[in-house]
């Protein structure tokens, strides 16, 4: 059988010869002789086994795996891996389509922070908050660790978001005011991926809200940052809509983080404000 040296037979089978090397260390795909010198030659043979490997490798396998399936394992047994991963892929092409949806919806809030009136009214569906530290500590315990965990693996589709606490004025923002910082998730989207929303998970039902569009400088990192940003978030065409137009607030207010920019050296902070109205 005719025998091509590692690199002609590479520039053949549109691998590179590190994929080779890497193949026979794994045990995958030997070569079909060495020469004296120590020369890998490959025959026209092991061009399907490469495009095997390849159709394994594209799939998510590993090389553990790739073995397995291709000297180890019976028909049933490669059907079963299979299967496997035809269920690890439907969960992927599920946070797939909710990461393509994230990325419309920060290109869609950055449109309307440019606008004149950077804020509507909108019908929002249901959502999730897991609170993750009130004003300046933590909040304790195993369990919320394990939350966290578990939600902020879900980033950047879970967002961070500032829960303001029955004070959307901005006459309320001072030392008193009431505040969380946690974990925002739409409520089809927990459900579609099984995130746990067992207590101190908040539910928050569908509502009409306001929605705010702002692009906040943070103030210089001291004890009370927070409370000088809240203040800022507070600062906005909101409050004046609110008072106009007769709006009654129903509940918390929750600020979404949306993306950060530098501006002429300055961080600025990006935001979501979703205040929810009474019907």
């Amino acid at each position: 059988m005719k025998a091509f040296r590692i690199g002609d037979f590479c520039d053949k089978v549109g691998v590179s010869p590190d994929f080779l090397k890497y193949q026979e260390e794994q045990g995958i795909i030997e070569p079909y002789l060495r020469s004296d010198s120590n020369y890998r030659y490959y025959s026209v043979a092991h061009a399907g086994r490469v495009y095997a490997t390849l159709r394994y490798k594209n799939l998510g396998f590993n090389s553990k795996e790739i073995k397995q399936m291709m000297m180890e394992k019976t028909s049933g047994e490669v059907m079963d891996m299979l299967s496997a991963k035809e269920a690890e892929t439907e969960q992927e092409i599920v946070r797939l389509q909710y990461d393509l949806n994230h990325v419309r919806m920060i290109q869609e809030c950055r449109r309307c922070e440019e606008q004149p009136n950077p804020w509507y009214i909108r019908n929002l569906s249901g959502y999730y908050y897991l609170p993750h530290f009130h004003r300046d500590d933590f909040l304790q315990g195993e369990r919320i660790n394990a939350l966290v965990r578990e939600w902020i693996s879900w980033s950047p589709i879970v967002l961070s978001t500032q829960r303001i606490i029955s004070g959307f004025s901005e006459e309320n923002a001072d030392e008193n005011l009431d505040y969380y910082w946690g974990f925002l998730a739409e409520e089809q989207f927990a459900k579609d991926v099984g995130l746990p929303i067992e207590e101190p998970v908040r539910y928050i039902p569908p509502r009409r809200c306001l929605l705010s569009y702002q692009n906040i400088v943070p103030p210089v990192p001291s004890a009370h940052s927070w409370r000088k940003m809240l203040k800022e978030f507070l600062k906005v065409p909101a409050q004046d809509v609110i008072r106009q137009c007769g709006f009654q607030v129903s509940d918390d207010a929750y600020n979404v983080t949306l993306f950060y920019s530098s501006e002429e050296g300055r961080e600025h902070i990006h935001t979501q404000l979703i205040v929810p109205l009474s019907d």
